[in-house]
């Protein structure tokens, strides 16, 4: 599991790296920053307004033989300078595309027995990733896994699980959330997308918050880690139900490395 003395990405709490941390372009800085290199941004359109705006006037003779054409398009010089200064280099921002580390990855799910809270575990097969640190609605996740390998904490509730009246594992090898929307909120986001388990497709929530390495602002290699739960029932899986509770907690954790 990510440690709590990771840095979420989006507004850290922990560590090093307090509130107040904001991304431009895919690189992570604090608010003071980010308002020092606005000042600089401002400070070379501003000198670049009095080269251009210098040099129209100089060219034509002073104020009182500006010539119309020569002057607007010195304006439009400037105005386009100053805006690639301003917003340039953000123009060409795109999501970034990320890959599954299957080792360092995993899903805990908990389930009732009674009132007894019982963790299993099932790996990954597969996480593609597009972030976009600027629009979280830009972004999508697609995960997949094994549910044929799936482990419920004890030999006899595995072999049940996997079986025709839960998993049905033999027959839908994999479950696969794909996300349809993604909202930014607060130090994370909520994803929500379409879940399919044992060939059934339910609209499904998670809360998603990514982490990077402690002490650390590359984004290279990042975790993600959903949180949600599902009603068993709604996809068929309706097995032993006067034993097992009817919703099973999950948490997947994907760490993921970008593609350059």
């Amino acid at each position: 599991m990510v440690k709590r003395s990771d840095d979420a990405i989006f507004g850290g709490n922990t560590g090093r790296y307090p509130l107040g941390l904001v991304v431009e372009c895919g690189q992570i800085w604090t608010v003071p920053v980010r308002r020092r290199i606005e000042r600089v941004r401002w400070a070379k359109a501003g000198a670049l307004w009095a080269e251009f705006g210098g040099r129209a006037v100089e060219k034509a003779g002073g104020f009182s033989g500006l010539v119309y054409g020569e002057v607007r398009e010195s304006i439009m010089r400037i105005v386009f300078v100053f805006l690639a200064l301003i917003w340039g280099s953000c123009a060409m921002a795109a999501p970034q595309v990320y890959v599954l580390d299957k080792a360092g990855s995993d899903v805990v799910f908990t389930w009732f027995l009674g009132k007894d809270a019982v963790r299993g575990d099932m790996p990954i097969t597969r996480a593609d990733l597009k972030l976009d640190f600027d629009r979280a609605a830009a972004s999508t996740i697609d995960v997949v896994l094994d549910a044929s390998q799936a482990k419920a904490g004890f030999a006899f509730a595995t072999n049940a699980m996997r079986g025709p009246s839960i998993l049905d594992a033999q027959s839908h090898p994999e479950i696969r959330f794909r996300s349809t929307k993604v909202i930014g909120q607060g130090a994370g986001a909520v994803v929500i997308g379409d879940l399919t388990i044992r060939g059934v497709t339910r609209s499904t929530r998670f809360d998603v918050t990514l982490y990077r390495g402690e002490g650390s602002l590359d984004l290279s290699q990042i975790a993600v880690l959903l949180k949600g739960s599902v009603v068993r029932s709604d996809f068929g899986a309706t097995g032993w139900p006067d034993m097992v509770g009817n919703t099973i907690e999950i948490n997947i954790l994907a760490r993921v490395s970008r593609v350059d």
